[in-house]
Order: C-alpha cells, then sequence, then structure tokens
C-alpha cells in the first residue's frame, strides 16, 4: 500500500520534474517491500532499519535491505556503484539513550553489507559523547574508507587519545561491547523500543558486577598515566579528564539502574496483595530518592545541555513516565493512598 501510493506521487513528479528523484522511507510496520509492486524508476527509497539492541531486529533488517536491493531496479554488484535507489538512513545511534553501549563490529559488519552509497544518513546523534563517542568515532572512519579494519580504528583511538592507558581503556570498551551484544541477544522477538521499555540494559546488561569490573579498568588507567613519567604534568591533566569524561558515563549508568530498580520495587510492592501501606511508602521512598539523584546529575552535575536530548525523551515520553507520574505525586516523600 505504501510503496503504491509512493508510485502514483512519483508518476505525478515524473510528468513535471523528470531529472528529479522522488524519496520514500522504509520504517517500522512498513520496513520490509512490497511483494508485488515495482518500485519506480525516479524515486529512491531511505531505509531506517537496524538497532543494535536487538539482535533478531538487527537480523530482520537485513534480510529486509537484501528483498528491498533485489526490487531497486539500479542496484549494482559493483561496490563502487552502489545504488541510486536504495540508501541507508538509520536509526541506530540511538543506541541505549545515553546508556553506554558499544556496537562496533556489528556496525562494520553491517557496513561492508550495505556498500553504503554517498547517499546515506545516520540518525540518532544525541551528542551522547561519554557513552557513545567510540561508535561515532568509528562510524565516521568507515564512511570514509569501509575497508579500514575495525579493530586498528579503536587501537587508534584508545592510543591517540588515552596514551599510556590506552590497554585498559580498549578492555573498557571490551567489557561495555560484551554488555551491549549480550542485551541484543536476550532480547528476542522484541523490537528496539520494546528493549528500551523493558530495560534490559539496566536489568540484564549492567549489573553490579559488571559496573565494578568497567570501573576498574578505569581506576587502572588512571595508575597507568600517573606511572608513565615520560609525560608532562599537563598532559597527564589532560588524560585524566579524559578518563573523568568516560566514567561520567558509568555514573550516569549507575543512576539510571537505580532508578529502574527501585521503580519496580516499587510497583512490585504496590501491586502485590501482601504489602502493607508501610511497605508501599518505603518502596515509594527509595525510587523517590533515586529519581532526584538522577535529576540532581542532569541539573547540577554535568555542563549544560548534556544528555538533553536523551534526558527529555526519557522523562517526557514514552520510556518511563509510568515512575515518573508516580514520582511527580510524591515529591517530597508525601505518599498518596
Amino acid at each position: 500500500r505504501i510503496v503504491k501510493f509512493y508510485a502514483a506521487v512519483a508518476m505525478e513528479v515524473k510528468k513535471q520534474l523528470p531529472d528529479l528523484l522522488l524519496g520514500g522511507g522504509a520504517y517500522s510496520l512498513y520496513l520490509d517491500p512490497p511483494v508485488d509492486t515495482a518500485v519506480p524508476d525516479n524515486m529512491f527509497i531511505s531505509f531506517v532499519g537496524y538497532h543494535y539492541l536487538s539482535e533478531s531486529y538487527r537480523q530482520r533488517s537485513g534480510q529486509a535491505w537484501k528483498s528491498w536491493s533485489r526490487k531497486t531496479a539500479r542496484i549494482s554488484l559493483d561496490p563502487g556503484h552502489p545504488s541510486r535507489q536504495l540508501v541507508i538512513r538509520s536509526n541506530l545511534l540511538g543506541g541505549g539513550w545515553g546508556m553506554p553501549v558499544v556496537y562496533i563490529h556489528r556496525l562494520a559488519r553491517d557496513l561492508a553489507r550495505w556498500k553504503v552509497s554517498r547517499l546515506s544518513d545516520f540518525d540518532g546523534c544525541d551528542q551522547n559523547w561519554s557513552t557513545d563517542g567510540l561508535n561515532y568515532y568509528v562510524l565516521a572512519r568507515l564512511l570514509w574508507d569501509p575497508a579500514l579494519p575495525v579493530d586498528g580504528i579503536i587501537e587508534q583511538y584508545c592510543q591517540k587519545g588515552f596514551g599510556p592507558a590506552a590497554p585498559e581503556i580498549r578492555e573498557y570498551f571490551n567489557l561495555v561491547e560484551g554488555v551491549t551484544d549480550r542485551v541484543a541477544k536476550l532480547a528476542g522477538e522484541r523490537d528496539p523500543l520494546t528493549v528500551l521499555t523493558t530495560r534490559l540494559l539496566e536489568r540484564e546488561g549492567f549489573t553490579e558486577a559488571k559496573l565494578a569490573a568497567m570501573e576498574a579498568c578505569l581506576k587502572r588507567a588512571d595508575l597507568l598515566v600517573g606511572a608513565d613519567n615520560r609525560i608532562s604534568g599537563e598532559d597527564a591533566g589532560m588524560l585524566r579528564q579524559r578518563i573523568d569524561f568516560l566514567r561520567t558515563g558509568l555514573v550516569y549508568a549507575r543512576k539510571r539502574c537505580a532508578v529502574v530498580r527501585t521503580e519496580e520495587g516499587y510497583f512490585a510492592a504496590k501491586t502485590n496483595p501482601g504489602s502493607t501501606p508501610e511497605i508501599i511508602r518505603d518502596r515509594l521512598a527509595e525510587y523517590v530518592v533515586a529519581e532526584e539523584a538522577l535529576t540532581d546529575f542532569y541539573d547540577k552535575d554535568l555542563p549544560a545541555g548534556t544528555w538533553r536530548l536523551t534526558r527529555s525523551i526519557l522523562e517526557d515520553e514514552c520510556f518511563e513516565k509510568r515512575g515518573r507520574v508516580e514520582w511527580r505525586k510524591a515529591k517530597g516523600y508525601v505518599y498518596e493512598e
């Protein structure tokens, strides 16, 4: 139905503007190509698939991309001359809404399959540099030269950015990528937004043990900087600032995990017939403390605007609305029956 509509519009466009291409999208419920309808030769399809918090959705996107490739008339088997009719326009950079995530090896494999043309757009870059910076960097390098070895890009990022601390920073990113990949597999058939609403990252990914291991990497990174007498005090200070920048992402992750854990504890108590009003009130108070700590982190501990887009989505849209309604009711720990 969607492509039939595109075709009807494309026909009229061709009459008046025969040299222009009309843009259409493959997205969400209409990610898969039509069975019978052909793609008009005067239009291109922006493919809005792929996400790295759901491996099942990633695989489904891969199949849909192949099917669209067969549907577009000017698709070329020559990587140097990609199709004008099929371009990637993914939201994959949205990642974990500010949580630390790394998915660069799967991204590199997908980029090789896409044979990305000069017409490409990757949305969801919400400026979460502490937690997504490596993803941004690797994607930019691979778009410039898809043949670059991804592990070489990571080594360069760690070495140039963190000097003698590079081995521990690389291990830190390995741990984060392991968590990201695990959550993607646990997601099953859920789509990415469902993965976010069920808080798999906070509940199943960033366990206390994983957070402690990541923090230990950054602590050892600090020690490596301090032990290297080849670098000046000024350079050492700069390197420690960069390590602290990564550490800020872990602080954020801890606070997000606390919000999810206490919110779920509150609703579990509230829906349990055996819970007394005192138990429900205590669980609500714990949740309020966690929410206030996250709010203070946004307002007081970060430069203005940091995580601004992520915060607006989490607070004002669907992902945490249920809990925040209760939180607003409970300002000042006032419990409402």
